[in-house]
């Protein structure tokens, strides 16, 4: 038994570090590309960060995988939906959500409103990948960061137009 746990320590620290090689690299990585990559590239890493302080490793791994994307000056979007295995209950309201964020995005939201763009997005990417690893309280916290992104933009959006 002994054996097992000493062999079983190290094997479990190599699968640990592992899931942060990518969270690692996008900490030590200055974005590039335009305005919005490099926003977009700092709100994964904000959002990775704080996934593994709560030790969701899976998520922080995969929005630091985003996140380096971005910083390398690529446009990428909210994941699609059909990558992922998600509760059929919310593949509607994902759907639904994800549409809203293409229709800011071709609407040159992110061009405007940077920030809350890529709050809504990678909110989004969180939420779905939250449900993947039926983390539903994480979960339901990136629904309820999207939402409120999307809000705000909306809001300053009402606003502006009314000048």
């Amino acid at each position: 038994m002994k054996n097992t746990i000493l062999y079983l320590v190290p094997v479990a620290f190599l699968a640990l570090s592992s899931c942060t090689t990518n969270l690692t690299e996008l900490r030590e990585t200055e974005p590039f590309g335009d305005h919005y990559t490099q926003i977009l590239s700092k709100t994964y890493l904000n959002q990775a960060n704080k996934e593994s302080d709560n030790m969701d490793y899976f998520v922080s791994e995969f929005l630091s995988e985003k996140g380096l994307r971005a910083s390398g000056g690529e446009s990428i979007f909210a994941d699609s939906i059909g990558n992922w295995d998600v509760p059929a209950a919310r593949i509607q309201e994902l759907a639904e959500a994800r549409q809203l964020l293409r229709q800011a995005y071709r609407s040159k939201l992110h061009i405007r409103y940077p920030k809350l763009m890529a709050q809504a997005q990678v909110s989004f990417d969180a939420w779905l990948a939250s449900l993947y690893y039926k983390n539903y309280e994480g979960a339901n916290e990136a629904r309820h960061n999207m939402i409120a992104a999307l809000s705000k933009m909306a809001l300053t959006v009402t606003h502006s137009s009314k000048k």
